[in-house]
């Protein structure tokens, strides 16, 4: 199988699913990106196996980016979103030549935006797909209004290192006691809740009786300065994937509280490496991977006063209880796996799931 990837920017998680199913042997991988993201700087060195790459600054060549594929004769054409001008006009070009996957992560939320992309989906969207391929069911509901059949929509397309960070129970259980730490991982953005984090382990802080839990956070980005000035907290910086799967041994809860996170692979690894989580009723991945009572607590967006009260539940709790979350959070991350992602994208290639002859019409009901 040849498969050509027009990608935005690179990441780790990404990285684990293409070389898995490049690892298989019969696969051969074109990948165009944008340079590396200051905010999630990865280590460019972690891509070099990948066969065939075009990597630009502000946008695509689509002339050049043409001539590079129509040299590489893909089988299976993986999109990322339909904004980018160059990809629509490659997509475009590119039907009867390749299967053509569209991916997006986004839920239906029913915004301006989105109805917008609803009505000219017959002329920005349908034309350059095949195929939808997204994460889980909260996107679905999006996938259909676009048009897209069920005959042509695919799940699971995210996946965490469930190796790499499946390894980490093991880590954690050679330490002398288990850590009583939270930890953040992700941008330091408004998006990502930092506010709401900060404020809530503040107000977690002032109500806990003896010894509160250090926060550990791990990212980067604008709102730096604000997480390091806060009382308990504790910046790592970004840490590249083995450096990140060592500081989750080193702590007990994962806290997500963003404002707005279509999916959130990160939970997806958190999950693997037998954390109990905190996320917010914003993160998509949520429906998937986090039982309220079970592996968690999901909190209410934009709740500084929730997201306290979950931290102080975890606070009382003992060691064989956060244990027991933690074992409930690696079955769930079982759902997720890199093996399971190239798998339902060799089933895509094969045409396992054969379109429908007639062209796929946009629905607009509510």
């Amino acid at each position: 199988m040849r498969l050509a990837v027009l990608h935005l920017s690179l990441t780790g998680f990404w990285n684990i699913c293409l070389r898995n199913l490049h690892a298989q042997g019969d696969v051969s991988i074109f990948v165009s990106h944008h340079r590396i993201d200051p905010n999630t700087p990865f280590d460019s060195g972690m891509f070099s196996w990948i066969d065939d790459r075009y990597d630009w600054d502000q946008t695509p060549d689509a002339d050049h980016l043409l001539d590079r594929l129509r040299a590489f004769q893909p089988d299976v054409l993986l999109i990322f979103g339909w904004h980018v001008p160059a990809y629509r006009r490659v997509g475009r070009a590119m039907k009867g030549k390749s299967k053509r996957v569209l991916f997006f992560d986004n839920p239906w939320r029913g915004t301006a935006k989105q109805w917008l992309g609803v009505i000219t989906s017959r002329v920005h969207v349908l034309p350059i797909a095949d195929y939808a391929w997204i994460p889980g069911n909260r996107q679905h509901e999006f996938a259909r209004r676009l048009g897209f059949r069920e005959s042509q929509i695919m799940e699971g397309s995210l996946s965490g290192d469930s190796v790499l960070f499946s390894s980490v129970p093991k880590m954690r259980g050679e330490l002398a006691q288990r850590p009583r730490t939270f930890l953040f991982i992700g941008r330091f953005v408004k998006s990502k809740g930092i506010s709401v984090l900060l404020s809530g382990y503040a107000t977690y802080r002032s109500r806990c009786e003896n010894n509160p839990w250090p926060l550990i956070c791990v990212g980067a980005g604008p709102m730096a300065n604000e997480v390091t000035s806060c009382e308990g907290v504790v910046s790592r910086g970004f840490l590249q994937p083995e450096e990140l799967a060592r500081a989750m041994a080193q702590v007990s809860v994962f806290v997500l509280p963003s404002l707005f996170e279509p999916w959130g692979v990160v939970v997806n690894e958190a999950a693997s490496a037998g954390m109990p989580m905190i996320v917010s009723d914003a993160v998509g991945s949520h429906v998937h991977l986090v039982q309220s009572g079970s592996n968690g607590y999901i909190v209410e967006t934009g709740s500084a006063e929730s997201l306290s009260e979950a931290m102080l539940r975890f606070h009382q709790m003992d060691d064989a209880a956060l244990s027991e979350m933690g074992k409930a959070s690696e079955q769930l991350a079982k759902q997720y796996t890199p093996e399971r992602w190239a798998a339902t994208l060799r089933q895509i290639a094969s045409g396992a799931n054969s379109l429908e002859k007639e062209a796929p019409q946009p629905s607009l009901v509510p």
